[in-house]
């Protein structure tokens, strides 16, 4: 493996998964080599795209070696320097390790994301995407706009391990289990991370965006999205790719860009609630009786919402819910939709090897 440093080896895997000839292609070996070179060297070594990394090594099982009802990832804490004597080369757990998806793999869980939640109008899409989401006031033409813009970010970690969340005992929580070869990106206490985005217009909008951050660097480029287009699909919503233009920025001293960006507007997500009520009400007379008691229920009722990303890559899925009383109050006074809905959401995946090489290009998009 040529290279010295971080930066060569990241330049280095990136032109392995894009283009490196066949004659050039690295081993099971070479991936390995680049696995402890970026994951176990000392912290001073580190890319910057990498520098938040915690303790813990993710192992994805090579397929050859799967049995069946066997987790196809495993998790290990990294206690030393060096890989454990059975995991190296010549080691009798090395050829049960897909190296290559393994970098990938860690690569994509080390990185630091912000998951920012927007609810703007729908002219605004194009200037909020290219503001990277940030408040502030909204050029449409040439007009310079003071919208109604809620803004909601979270700190969010990817793994490979997702728990389904249960509405009925929220609190009780559920095992996670792989999700592998996706990776999730799940919202803790959701209800209150995104309490303020409320879409009470008919052209209100619902974004979801996700970054990379990286300390180091200040270059701009084009957007790293992971799809484009709306894709159909049953039970599910499809979202549009929010218009992004360079979205390769310094914001608080760090370099950022774009890996997911999608939007649904308040129409859609009120007829996937209708058409999801109607499909409901065919059930059985005993479901319909105890529908009726649920509706006259004091709880609030949530329908979960699946959102499926630009290109069919990714999903979101999030709580939709009447607003509270006082927002209701609010969007009437100001002549809006009688049907106000609070949006929560509750986790995103994406496909891990996809997040891999927009990762790489990130990190080496001052070498290209």
């Amino acid at each position: 493996m040529r290279a010295v440093d971080s930066d060569s080896v990241l330049r280095e895997a990136l032109r392995q998964l894009y283009q490196a000839p066949p004659g050039e292609t690295w081993t099971q070996q070479q991936w390995c080599e680049a696995f402890s070179y970026l994951f176990l060297a000392a912290p001073g070594s580190r890319h910057a795209v990498l520098e938040h990394q915690d303790d813990m090594l993710w192992f994805v099982a090579a397929r050859d070696s799967l049995s069946p009802n066997a987790p196809n990832v495993w998790l290990r804490r990294n206690t030393s320097a060096e890989l454990p004597t059975e995991l190296r080369p010549g080691g009798s757990a090395f050829s049960s390790v897909d190296w290559t998806a393994s970098a990938q793999l860690n690569l994509v869980v080390q990185a630091k994301y912000i998951l920012t939640v927007v609810q703007c109008r729908q002219d605004c899409l194009a200037a909020i995407a290219q503001d990277h989401a940030n408040p502030g006031p909204c050029t449409v033409g040439n007009h310079r706009q003071q919208p109604d813009v809620v803004i909601a970010q979270r700190r969010v970690y990817a793994s490979p391990m997702a728990a389904d969340v249960n509405l009925e005992e929220a609190k009780s929580g559920q095992s996670p289990q792989a999700c592998y070869p996706d990776v999730c990106f799940a919202v803790d206490n959701y209800e209150d991370a995104f309490q303020d985005v409320i879409l009470s217009r008919h052209d209100d909008c619902y974004c979801v965006m996700l970054h990379v951050h990286s300390s180091r660097g200040v270059s701009t480029g084009n957007a790293i999205l992971l799809g484009s287009g709306p894709v159909q699909s049953e039970r599910a919503l499809a979202s549009s790719s929010a218009p992004t233009q360079a979205s390769q920025q310094v914001h608080d001293g760090e370099r950022r860009a774009v890996l997911f960006s999608a939007y649904v507007t308040q129409e859609q997500v009120n007829a996937f609630i209708t058409a999801h009520k109607l499909e409901t009400s065919k059930t059985s007379l005993l479901n319909r009786f105890l529908g009726a008691l649920r509706e006259g229920d004091a709880k609030v009722h949530r329908q979960k919402v699946t959102m499926i990303g630009p290109g069919s890559l990714g999903r979101a899925e999030a709580l939709a819910a009447a607003a509270p009383a006082s927002s209701k109050t609010d969007a009437a006074a100001a002549g809006r939709v009688e049907t106000a809905l609070q949006m929560s959401l509750l986790w995103l995946s994406l496909p891990a090897a996809a997040l891999a090489q927009a990762i790489l290009r990130f990190a080496c998009a001052d070498h290209l």
